[in-house]
């Protein structure tokens, strides 16, 4: 949507700058000179016209090359929540019981996780009611 409201607002940019073009008398006349020969003699307005357009042309490409990369890395971001989310679903489907041959873990402090057996408290008698 946003190629298309910069493109109209450009489309009136030149159209404005070809009607007061258009509407300038004007006898002064130069000439451009680059690196691989000059330009005929011509107004300043079209000089300037013309240089609207490059640089609105260069803007526009360099636009939709960024466009491209930011939707292929959201299509990568999209596709990591997706398999995160699938995981997680299967993780919420497990069992909470852990069994009798499985290690179970102190955590000591956020900075270190001790793996330690630790045995199931047998039921004393000052555990019966």
């Amino acid at each position: 949507m946003w190629i298309i409201r910069w493109s109209l607002i450009a489309a009136a940019v030149v159209l404005v700058s070809f009607f007061i073009g258009m509407n300038m008398k004007s006898d002064q006349q130069i000439t451009v000179n680059y690196i691989i020969g000059e330009t005929e003699q011509m107004s300043p307005l079209v000089v300037m016209f013309f240089a609207y357009v490059a640089g609105f042309l260069t803007w526009f490409i360099i636009s939709l090359f960024n466009f491209f990369r930011m939707r292929s890395e959201l299509s990568g971001k999209d596709k990591l929540i997706k398999n995160l989310k699938q995981e997680l679903n299967g993780y919420r489907n497990q069992s909470l019981s852990l069994g009798d041959d499985v290690e179970k873990t102190i955590i000591v402090d956020a900075a270190t996780m001790l793996k330690t057996p630790v045995k199931d408290k047998e039921p004393g008698p000052e555990d019966q009611d």
